[in-house]
């Protein structure tokens, strides 16, 4: 019977031992630390109570570690402390079942078939994520789902709901340094407004009016509605779900596209200071 081979004192350790060993570690520590200190913290969102790991918190956003470090010494008696957060229930829900799922479930999710619900969900951890300062979940999220939305392969058109889902959370992003993920949604959802874009915000241009204008998202609205000037003012006009602010600029935008042949009917200013002023 052959002897076992062992490494030489000499050879330097593969990547797969260094991998091997960090693995080790981390385990380790992580089980040295949660059976000690780990318990189980109640966190209300309006109304949801969700019963959750707080190492699994720590571990992940900075923000939960300095809260739960502030609340020690002064919770007092046996009753739990209910810890009451500001949150989008169902976001915040979709970014404590990343933080707690295991391998396998975050794998499974990771391959599945791209649709509305799966972005839905990686746009809820990302906002969760940004909100608790989990910078690694929250740009894996963002990354991950632009990705998909910016894939030629993609088999769904973007609705009202998912685009203004997409540009409330993106514009999280705008102060830290992956500004581009802001950039990004927008030219998502313009280029869904696109009269040779397949999808309903192609065909109604004015939920992407309704999308942008909530969000507060100028440069969207600006290009919805351009495309909806486009589809002629008996398209819109008597469209009840446009504010009179909407209205106003769409009556401004109409009589520009009409004297654009005679500029003169209209002062060069006019359009500019009604359209975009806020």
């Amino acid at each position: 019977m052959s002897q076992p081979v062992t490494p030489s004192a000499s050879r330097p350790p593969t990547p797969v031992q260094d991998a091997l060993q960090s693995i080790q570690f981390i385990g380790e520590a992580f089980n040295s630390y949660t059976s000690a200190q780990d318990e189980i913290v109640c966190l209300r969102v309006k109304n949801n109570d969700f019963n959750v790991s707080k190492s699994r918190l720590i571990l992940r956003s900075p923000v939960f570690r300095d809260m739960f470090a502030l609340s020690e010494g002064v919770e007092g008696g046996q009753e739990r402390k209910v810890v009451e957060l500001h949150d989008d229930p169902e976001e915040f829900k979709h970014f404590l079942w990343f933080i707690h799922a295991d391998p396998l479930a975050g794998h499974e999710f990771s391959q599945a078939e791209a649709s509305p619900r799966k972005c839905s969900i990686l746009l809820g951890i990302a906002s969760s994520a940004h909100r608790y300062q989990a910078d690694g979940v929250a740009n894996w999220a963002m990354r991950t789902v632009l990705s998909i939305l910016m894939g030629n392969r993609r088999s769904f058109s973007l609705d009202g709901p998912l685009a203004k889902m997409l540009l409330r959370t993106a514009a999280r992003f705008q102060d830290s340094s992956s500004e581009s993920f802001a950039v990004d949604a927008r030219d998502v959802v313009c280029d869904a407004i696109h009269p040779d874009s397949p999808g309903p915000l192609s065909e109604d241009p004015i939920i992407a009016v309704l999308a942008a204008r909530e969000v507060d998202d100028t440069y969207v609205l600006s290009h919805a509605y351009f495309y909806t000037l486009q589809k002629g003012n008996k398209y819109w006009r008597g469209d009840e779900a446009l504010s009179p602010l909407d209205r106003r600029r769409l009556v401004c935008g109409d009589l520009l596209w009409r004297c654009q042949i005679d500029p003169a009917c209209v002062q060069g200013d006019y359009f500019g200071q009604v359209v975009y002023r806020r």
